[in-house]
């Protein structure tokens, strides 16, 4: 039988846990509320591993290449066809940075930092915002030869993908008409044959 000490333990735990999932607190003792109700302690268990399976509520996650094609209904990421990669800037009057993606290989995104002579390929500065909260080597952009995939790289704010925040050095498929935010930097990513 479990006492109201234990459940105030379980709930201590669930707070530990969020710290290596933030979000993820009321997500996590609804989960322990659940599995109490459950008869059996595996059950219980078994609850919590599905809800914290390699998951962090409000993040993008990992893909294998095996769950990928179990998604058909995602849409394709195949770029076969396509050959050209453009980031279209709304809140610059939708100034487009086209890529070839023949030639692709690598985008830095980031600013200048004119002492350490670091220089991205699209540095935020020059296409007029100054203070947008983005870092230096914020992310990037990489074609494979079939995909293009955003990396977060450890940026201070962050990288969000359709709204969802890209964990560092995890990279995410890109797909036609998705949205990229770094920082104040918003981008509108599509791909055209």
């Amino acid at each position: 039988m479990q006492t109201m000490n234990d459940n105030h333990n379980e709930e201590d735990n669930a707070e530990e846990t969020a710290i290596r999932f933030p979000g993820s607190v009321e997500r996590i003792r609804r989960a322990l509320r659940r599995a109490n109700r459950s008869t059996s302690e595996k059950a219980a268990e078994a609850e919590l591993n599905r809800l914290l399976e390699g998951h962090v509520p409000g993040s993008t996650r990992s893909i294998d290449d095996h769950q990928e094609a179990a998604k058909p209904n995602w849409g394709t990421s195949e770029l076969s066809a396509k050959k050209e990669m453009h980031l279209i800037l709304p809140e610059r009057n939708n100034l487009t940075l086209t890529f070839p993606l023949d030639t692709m290989r690598k985008v830095l995104i980031g600013r200048t930092d004119v002492q350490q002579g670091f220089v991205p390929d699209i540095d935020v500065i020059g296409l007029g915002y100054d203070d947008a909260g983005v870092s230096r080597k914020h992310a990037a952009l990489e074609h494979d030869g079939e995909r293009v995939k955003v990396r977060d790289l450890s940026s201070t704010n962050g990288t969000y993908l359709n709204g969802k925040r890209v964990l560092p050095e995890q990279p995410r498929i890109l797909r036609n008409g998705d949205d990229l935010r770094m920082g104040d930097v918003a981008i509108k990513i599509m791909f055209t044959g």
